[in-house]
């Protein structure tokens, strides 16, 4: 839509490339607010998966010490392979969570390093991770995660073979 003579509203079909300065900057900071928001909102998402995950798991230890006594019914066995199959698909369900964030958190990110390249920023850059130029760990934050996530589904499959090892004997 061609602009309005004595119109100071841009056209809605100008190219990043032709964008003011002052433009690009309000780009920028809107960008900048997005990857803060993508990185709370999977930090957030995690905290959560990280505390269910752990209940989960404390949740049917106990069940397992309150169900023992002379003998172990098939019903306290039934429940606790049920509880820990709900950790179990918890963990798959995190890991899969991690990845969704990770697929949002990407593009941003992106996109924050055309809009630097074009302010002349880029050597001063956003880097807050490896990925990004940052100094870090050997490993990312979300393979840290995964391997935790994941240790967590092995205590679950652990405690599934356990629980039904008590049940085979006292059967």
């Amino acid at each position: 839509m061609p602009e309005a003579e004595g119109s100071s509203e841009p056209q809605h079909n100008q190219s990043v490339a032709e964008l003011s300065r002052n433009d690009l900057l309000q780009l920028y900071s809107l960008a900048v607010a997005d990857y803060q928001f993508q990185v709370n909102l999977t930090w957030s998402r995690t905290q959560y998966c990280l505390t269910l995950n752990s209940a989960i798991i404390a949740v049917a230890a106990g069940l397992i010490n309150f169900g023992r006594g002379p003998t172990l019914s098939g019903t306290a066995v039934v429940l606790v392979v049920g509880v820990f199959a709900s950790g179990l698909l918890m963990s798959a369900f995190s890991i899969l969570a991690l990845d969704m964030g990770r697929r949002y958190y990407r593009p941003v990110v992106n996109r924050i390093k055309v809009i630097e390249k074009q302010l002349g920023i880029d050597a001063e850059a956003l880097k807050t991770t490896r990925g990004q130029g940052g100094v870090g760990l050997p490993i990312t934050i979300t393979q840290l995660l995964k391997f935790l996530f994941g240790g967590l589904a092995l205590i679950d499959v652990l405690g599934i073979v356990y629980i039904l090892s008590i049940g085979a004997h006292h059967s």
